[in-house]
């Protein structure tokens, strides 16, 4: 694929204005809002008080304008529970159908004084995310598959649906998604209890080489299930995978597979730093 960047019709944007947006959100999100710099992103979620992902979301800042990127199919739910949560907050969200959301490899010059595109906060070394009114950068979800699973970053709605993963399962606590420092959050006596007390045993990793696959399909190693497929683009995919069956088979003669193919498995940077 090209540096070209990609609009994503799979995300919609907010604005979202009043005095209290920053504290507020502060306090109901994973991400730490209260230091960003202008102009910022910050990765996170809206989780369940159980600590699942209800939505993952962007946050971008330019001056005292602030955007709210999330997925189309989980945002009428997001503003209607947020709505729910401010109480007297002074927030206001306002759906902003004119803004895309873009992505590239490669940064490139704002057209206008509220368009902005900055490093993805999940993997700034590689991507970068914006928010932009031009309507000539087309959609391409294809390529935005082939780059995520490349830098195995798992969206909500397109990889894993509402209330069905913990941050953990998506690698969203060491994407920058959850900050353990800031205080409280919705979930997050679940999710901090998940990091301080247990093994986290579910991680998604990258698989290569079998071609034909589809969601949901089945990661094993003989009659042992390793974990099913979120997302495929030719050859190559993001799988929810158990490392401690991933483990237990590593070394064995019998070949890991999806659909009878034989899967080749890389561990993400950051997933293998925190075993």
């Amino acid at each position: 694929m090209t540096n070209q960047p990609i609009s994503l019709s799979s995300r919609c944007v907010y604005k979202a204005t009043g005095n209290d947006v920053v504290s507020f959100l502060n306090r109901v999100l994973t991400c730490r809002l209260d230091n960003m710099a202008d102009p910022d992103c910050r990765f996170g979620a809206l989780l369940t008080p159980q600590g699942k992902i209800l939505t993952d979301l962007f946050v971008f800042r330019q001056a005292d304008v602030f955007w709210v990127d999330l997925p189309v199919s989980t945002a009428q739910d997001t503003i209607k529970r947020l709505t729910m949560l401010k109480l007297r907050a002074d927030v206001t969200f306002e759906a902003a159908p004119e803004k895309k959301v873009v992505t590239a490899k490669s940064a490139f010059p704002v057209q206008t004084s509220e368009d902005l595109f900055v490093p993805d906060p999940r993997s700034p070394e590689h991507l970068f995310r914006g928010i932009r009114s031009d309507e000539t950068i087309t959609a391409d979800e294809s390529a935005w598959t082939s780059l995520r699973t490349q830098f195995a970053l798992p969206e909500c709605s397109l990889d894993y649906e509402p209330a069905t993963a913990f941050p953990a399962d998506v690698n969203m606590d060491l994407l920058n998604g959850v900050d353990f420092k800031k205080g409280c959050f919705v979930g997050q006596e679940v999710v901090s209890r998940m990091k301080r007390k247990t093994t986290v045993r579910k991680r998604t990793i990258i698989a290569t080489g079998p071609t034909g696959v589809s969601p949901n399909d089945e990661l094993v190693s003989g009659e042992s299930k390793l974990g099913e497929v979120l997302c495929w683009s030719g050859d190559a995919g993001l799988v929810l995978t158990r490392l401690d069956r991933l483990s237990a088979v590593s070394g064995e003669p019998r070949p890991i597979e999806i659909n009878g193919q034989t899967a080749n498995i890389q561990i993400p940077d950051v997933v293998r730093d925190s075993i």
